[in-house]
């Protein structure tokens, strides 16, 4: 009888923390929609996503990490979900489980890098009116990082020379 009823507290526990994870993920990406106009804002060149983000100072950041974190709450109940169905010996259940596990670790490195890797660039100097990106910035002698800075936060073609077109 002891095993039915930590059974069914595991399965409550892990059914409040999909509930709660989900809905905390959601209510943070609303406000990160709202502020930071998310998810929309990433198919824009870093000339329009960096200074957005520039201005959307520290509060913005704590957003960030606050949809990060939530995301990452949702590793624990895909990590319960084998014990909760008594499955543990399932190896397909099992391969779901890491799936999404790791997807949830790949999310979690994306929304991250929106906290640590974004706030230097949107800081740094560069700016539309920076040289073309070349083997050498001709302002300062040594390596343009503009065409990297674009590149970092919108992956697209225009981060990659044309054919026809010299460096």
């Amino acid at each position: 009888m002891t095993a039915g009823i930590v059974s069914n507290g595991l399965r409550r526990t892990t059914g409040g923390l999909l509930l709660g994870g989900v809905l905390a993920f959601a209510g943070a990406a609303t406000m990160l929609s709202s502020t930071f106009d998310w998810p929309d804002i990433l198919r824009e060149p870093a000339a329009v996503v960096l200074p957005a983000f520039a201005a959307g100072g520290t509060g913005l950041v704590w957003t960030w990490l606050a949809t990060a974190w939530t995301y990452a709450v949702l590793a624990v109940p895909i990590l319960l979900l084998p014990a909760v169905l008594s499955r543990r010996d399932d190896p397909v259940l099992w391969a779901a489980t890491c799936a999404g596990a790791t997807s949830v670790v790949l999310a979690l490195i994306g929304f991250l890098r929106w906290v640590f890797v974004v706030p230097p660039l949107a800081d740094s100097p560069t700016s539309p009116e920076t040289p073309p990106p070349g083997p050498q910035s001709k302002r300062h002698g040594r390596p343009s990082t503009s065409s990297a800075a674009h590149c970092s936060v919108n992956t697209s073609a225009s981060c990659w020379p044309s054919a026809g077109r010299s460096p």
